[in-house]
């Protein structure tokens, strides 16, 4: 994945890829993406939310008739993503009989943990609109990753 990049001075990194990158500005808008349940992959229009100011990542979308499901992945407790370049045994239940070989290239799963003491981890399953999204949207949360996890100067 290689280093994050250096910021200017005085500007953190993060704000340096929102504004250099047209993918990170448009993340930080909002894209549309597809979320997949983790056990039975059921599918749900959904959207994103970049934060990189707040060091988060925002899901949303409808649940059952009249609801709406909101995901809060803090950046900095990202442990690992999985996409199909890691092996389907990445992946547990149904949900990658439910996709075909392109849907495939699009899926990747964000497992982060939950921020609460011994409350374990929790999965994000989406589907990016293309290959290359998803290429520049883990890009972009690695970057961030490495931002919100280095050490804080005392204040």
């Amino acid at each position: 994945w290689g280093p994050a990049p250096a910021g200017l001075p005085g500007h953190p990194p993060c704000l340096l890829l929102l504004s250099s990158s047209g993918f990170a500005a448009s993340a930080a808008r909002g894209r549309g993406c597809t979320r997949l349940s983790p056990g039975t992959g059921r599918r749900a229009e959904a959207e994103y939310v970049v934060d990189a100011e707040l060091g988060r990542l925002l899901v949303k979308s409808r649940g059952k008739p009249g609801q709406l499901k909101t995901s809060v992945c803090p950046i900095s407790l990202i442990q690992d993503i999985y996409t199909i370049d890691d092996g389907e045994d990445c992946f547990r239940g149904e949900i990658m009989e439910h996709l075909s070989a392109e849907e495939k290239a699009r899926f990747f799963l964000i497992q982060y943990a939950d921020g609460s003491p011994g409350a374990g981890y929790a999965n994000l399953c989406l589907m990016e609109t293309s290959r290359s999204a998803r290429v520049e949207l883990l890009q972009h949360l690695h970057d961030l990753v490495i931002h919100w996890s280095a050490p804080r100067p005392a204040p």
